[in-house]
């Protein structure tokens, strides 16, 4: 399956929990796909969108606004610190963006 077929979704915090678990699911998924990554630092947020072959024409930010602005993003994955999740998620539902915090669901999209 192309990335254009698959679920376009986008990785908000590059750290550990994404560089290990969350990328590595998207990336052995057969429906998803690494889309872009927002981090709050470039160079860290782009050799993670490069590492993760994300597929967006730009595949990395430091802005949550401009992240989110990218009419082609469908979903994302929320891997900051618990403190943030809440404001995040609140911006993705006023984009009609789905969000997610949590790696268990990402299981059920290696099958």
């Amino acid at each position: 399956m192309t990335a254009a077929a698959k679920v376009r979704v986008g990785i908000i915090g590059p750290g550990k929990v994404a560089r290990e678990h969350l990328a590595p699911a998207l990336v052995a998924s057969r429906n998803c796909c690494v889309w872009s990554v927002l981090g709050n630092r470039e160079s860290a947020t782009r050799d993670f969108a490069t590492a993760f072959s994300a597929n967006s024409s730009r595949p990395y930010f430091t802005d949550l606004d401009a992240f989110l602005a990218d009419p082609m993003l469908e979903g994302v994955i929320v891997a900051t610190a618990d403190s943030a999740h809440a404001a995040i998620a609140l911006k993705c539902i006023g984009r009609g963006i789905r969000s997610e915090e949590h790696t268990s669901e990402l299981q059920s999209l290696r099958h």
